[in-house]
């Protein structure tokens, strides 16, 4: 009977020992990384602040001189041709001069002409300097979406980690429950055959025995879940398994900040601040068009026939000048250009002040979840502590003869689904402290 009893006992403080090969470590903080990394988002948003600073680059040169060549080749066919007689101007005293007739030819001539030319803008009522300045804030919008989006990663990554932390520790407590079963079975059989215990009594420890194996095979699917998701983010081999961290508590030190914490770290809030500043100089530059825009040029020919068309031969010469446009009349269509960006600043200062609702909403929505979260772990810390009380005194009295099999059976029990429930809230606990995270924002 002692062997029975010491076969039957099994050593719960091990039960979140592994039971699966695991491969290589996989900390949170590698996991963290590795999904920025191999993120086709955070890629994109890289890409996007790439291209932001190209063009900001280019606005910033169209302020700049301009250096522009040019050749081209014209051919003219004949029109019409004329013949001019022979003229005979006299002198006097017997003498003249004769000047031969020609033909005319109006046409069939050959215009070729190669140009270098510098154009500097020296007015443009700040059109150019306002759209860099627009084109500068862009960039800040793409950087701050890149932060937004990198952190999105870091949150996202951390609860895939935290549910597989949760999944993978109440599997292996789901393993011992069968395991435990099992030895409860083989105890009944054999007080059956004893004659000491009724056959109902191994019926019902085979019910609890197909009632823990179908609770084991829902945790198994949870448990593959839960990594295919983390696996498929870090874009690693759905068969990976690897070795994580212990599911831990974690103080949070979070839980005094508010909106103008969230105000200063959120990246959508500095996104919105750049988006506004980018709106207001394209305010500006549509306006550019009420002023006259001024440029000056030079430039340096050299063609046939050039400036004679007489002579029809190879000329070098030089250009120079100023040009002044003014749009005087449009048909409203400046001011329709300025009224509509003015309407998209406002509706970004509709959208800040929405987010802000938002934010505030999340904010306190994390915090309730956290107080929660927090006297979930008080009761089930204590739940923990009761059910490990009652069954070491379950367990003295079962050794004495005095406590029956059920009894037995039922503390363990409940002491194996104490520590799942106590595994549970703290893994919504850290969940919970994620979600404040995201929602003040920050590293």
């Amino acid at each position: 009977m002692k062997n029975l009893i010491a076969t039957f006992i099994l050593p719960l403080t091990l039960v979140l020992t592994s039971w699966s090969q695991a491969a290589d470590r996989l900390t949170l903080e590698q996991a963290i990384a590795r999904a920025r990394e191999v993120s086709d988002a955070v890629h994109s948003s890289l890409e996007d602040v790439r291209i932001a600073q190209l063009q900001t680059n280019q606005a910033s040169k169209l302020r700049l001189p301009m250096l522009d060549f040019t050749g081209s080749y014209i051919y003219t066919s004949e029109v019409m041709s004329q013949s001019s007689p022979a003229t005979t101007i006299p002198l006097g005293l017997g003498q003249s001069v004769t000047i031969p007739g020609r033909d005319i030819v109006f046409g069939d001539h050959h215009n070729v002409d190669f140009k270098v030319q510098v154009t500097q803008p020296i007015f443009t009522g700040f059109r150019l300097q306002r759209t860099w300045r627009a084109a500068r804030e862009t960039v800040k919008v793409r950087q701050a979406e890149a932060e937004r989006l990198s952190f999105q990663v870091r949150v996202q990554t951390e609860q895939n980690y935290l549910n597989l932390q949760r999944a993978r520790a109440v599997l292996e407590i789901s393993h011992v429950q069968v395991q435990t079963l099992e030895r409860h079975l083989e105890v009944a059989r054999h007080r059956v055959r004893e004659g000491v215990a009724l056959a109902e009594f191994v019926s019902r420890a085979e019910y609890a025995l197909s009632q823990a194996r179908l609770n084991l095979q829902q945790m198994q699917q949870h448990y593959d879940l839960a990594k295919l998701t983390l696996m498929e983010q870090l874009k690693l081999p759905p068969e990976t398994d690897p070795e994580l961290d212990t599911l831990r508590l974690i103080s949070p030190d979070t839980t005094d900040k508010d909106l103008s914490y969230a105000q200063a770290h959120r990246a959508e809030f500095r996104t919105l601040k750049a988006q506004a500043g980018a709106a207001e100089h394209r305010i500006q530059a549509q306006r550019g068009p009420l002023y006259p825009a001024l440029s000056a040029f030079g430039a340096v020919d050299y063609g046939r026939p050039g400036v004679d068309m007489i002579q029809n031969d190879w000329m070098l010469y030089e250009r120079a000048g100023a040009t002044l446009s003014w749009t005087l009349w449009d048909w409203g269509i400046r001011k329709n250009k300025v009224q509509e960006v003015q309407a998209a600043r406002r509706q970004l200062e509709d959208a800040n002040n929405l987010f802000e609702s938002q934010v505030r909403l999340q904010i306190a929505a994390a915090k309730l979840a956290l107080n929660t979260g927090q006297q979930r772990l008080e009761v089930t810390a204590q739940g923990q502590r009761l059910a490990a009380d009652i069954l070491h005194w379950v367990e003295n009295r079962y050794r004495e003869g005095v406590a029956t099999e059920d009894e037995y059976q039922d503390a363990q029990s409940e002491l194996l689904n104490s520590q799942i429930n106590a595994i549970v809230a703290l893994a919504d606990y850290r969940l919970a402290q994620v979600a404040l995270i995201a929602a003040l924002g920050g590293e």
